[in-house]
């Protein structure tokens, strides 16, 4: 059964169908926190006074599983299935408390999306609360001394969790410290929610209106991903730490390979609607996504425009490669430089040594975008040039110590297949901490084990581990998302173990 399958479930289970009753007001209020930090006691209040159906993920989680293990691939099925019931429930103009310990920016993002595709004001409520108090809960938890709504989650849960935190700093919303006295709070939510009605702006959300979100925001249109001065390098490790991840996501749709419901579509929407759904169930398990050029520029212009879109899905902070191995003179390089990192805004793009550094120099000299030069490639035939001896040491030898000498901005990268992890540690040796992109770990048939151990860097990083159709077509029917969610979570943990 598909995501909107046990969404209708469950939305029958709860008794939550047919259209919102009297007296709700669509809007959205989504309540976040660390276990025991009195979310569930907050919705609680604020629905006793104000009609509105609430959506806990640790409800929906019982429902799913049992029992619950709390594992990240169970949480996502849980947060796909909260998604789904809480587009479905805006839709028919009901007022929604979501309950849950979505703590990543890309959750938040995909809030906001819900909210806004609905029309639906939302407001985030943050609640906290100090360490020693939460503790307590958790152990008057464990001994079965709360409220019946409160969750299952305990100390080590709590742990697990906090350390994903990801800050909100810059986005709107509220913190509320559940210690003390909540009740201020819990009529701003209701001021807030009745103010929905009336098409004006809701009080609560005013007052907390910030100028621009910090983080987390979507990639402008034509424009960078992520302005600024520091390297691609520092952008990159920065990814890396804060996704706790090496894994890169190829985004090469094939139509012929699409779900059928998929494959019905226009060719432009249906790869966009697929990459949508990829990107969203794999955002919190990816540092990048790797679009091939190759794969939209054969649909033509539609297939370009599903490109420009598929960029503005990838959330800020996570890096968008593209994957278009330009090679030229300079004159043409600076134009190629322009149409992919202004018109497109890639973060990153790989390309071609052999015509020397003038060529690539339009590439090296934006010192915030990555290039990743071609190097050690993971086809069968690469052989037949890489491998060419030059003064005793194979090409490719040679390329890697002439990327080396080029990187003065320190954002040059290479590629190197998975298919030789021999020939990578080679490169690894001569290039110690020149970030590397490695592909070949999936249908290629390179060895992830022995790539991943050659590939990384002194601190345990410096790899892009890229995979496309093994995440892309775990599965052709309509729980492509969470085949994909699983094969993902699956590959960066493999990865993960090994660093």
């Amino acid at each position: 059964m598909g995501i909107a399958g046990l969404a209708a479930r469950l939305r029958a289970h709860f008794g939550w169908d047919g259209p919102a009753p009297p007296g709700q007001r669509r809007a959205l209020v989504f309540l976040s926190g660390l276990p025991g930090t009195g979310k569930s006691h907050l919705a609680a209040a604020v629905a006793a006074r104000q009609p509105a159906v609430t959506v806990r993920t640790d409800e929906v989680r019982k429902a799913l599983f049992h029992p619950p293990t709390y594992s990240s691939g169970e949480s996502g099925v849980v947060y796909l299935t909260c998604y789904a019931l809480l587009e479905a429930l805006l839709a028919d103009g009901y007022s929604v408390i979501f309950d849950a310990t979505n703590l990543t920016r890309a959750g938040r993002k995909r809030l906001r999306k819900i909210a806004g595709r609905a029309g639906a004001p939302i407001l985030r409520v943050e609640t906290a609360a100090p360490a020693e108090v939460v503790a307590r809960r958790l152990e008057r938890r464990a001994a079965g001394e709360l409220e019946p709504f409160s969750s299952d989650a305990d100390w080590p849960v709590y742990q697990r969790l906090a350390a994903g935190v990801e800050p909100a700093s810059g986005e709107e919303g509220i913190v509320v410290d559940t210690s003390g006295d909540i009740a201020p709070a819990v009529t701003a939510i209701i001021s807030f929610v009745q103010a929905s009605a009336t098409g004006g702006r809701p009080p609560v959300q005013a007052e907390c209106q910030t100028a621009t979100r910090a983080a987390g925001g979507q990639r402008p249109e034509g424009g960078q991903g992520v302005p600024g001065s520091r390297s691609f390098h520092a952008r990159l490790v920065e990814g890396i730490v804060r996704q706790d991840s090496l894994l890169c996501i190829g985004l090469d749709p094939e139509i012929g390979l699409l779900p059928a419901h998929l494959r019905a579509l226009p060719p432009g929407e249906a790869v966009l609607t697929f990459n949508r759904q990829i990107i969203e169930s794999t955002a919190d398990l990816a540092v990048a996504y790797k679009p091939n050029l190759a794969f939209y520029e054969s649909l033509g212009p539609a297939g370009l425009e599903a490109l420009r879109s598929t960029l503005r899905l990838i959330p800020s902070g996570l890096l968008a490669i593209g994957d278009a191995k330009r090679g030229d003179i300079a004159n043409t390089m600076r134009h190629y430089a322009r149409a992919l990192f202004d018109v497109y805004g890639f973060d990153a793009v790989t390309a071609s040594p052999y015509l020397g550094k003038d060529a690539l120099a339009p590439f090296f000299g934006r010192a915030d975008r990555g290039i990743f030069v071609l190097c050690r490639t993971s086809n069968p035939g690469a052989a037949e040039i890489t491998d060419l001896d030059v003064a005793g040491q194979p090409l490719f030898l040679k390329v890697a110590e002439r990327v080396q000498a080029w990187n003065e901005n320190d954002n040059l990268g290479l590629v190197v297949g998975a298919t030789v992890p021999e020939e990578l540690a080679a490169v690894r040796q001569i290039c110690p901490q020149l970030p590397v992109l490695l592909p070949g770990v999936g249908a290629q048939g390179g060895d992830l084990e022995a790539a991943v151990r050659a590939g990384l860097d002194g601190e345990g990083a410096g790899l892009l581990v890229a995979a496309a159709r093994q995440i892309l077509y775990a599965s052709s029917g309509d729980d492509f998302p969470l085949a994909a969610r699983r094969v993902a979570s699956d590959l960066r943990d493999r990865i993960n173990r090994m660093r």
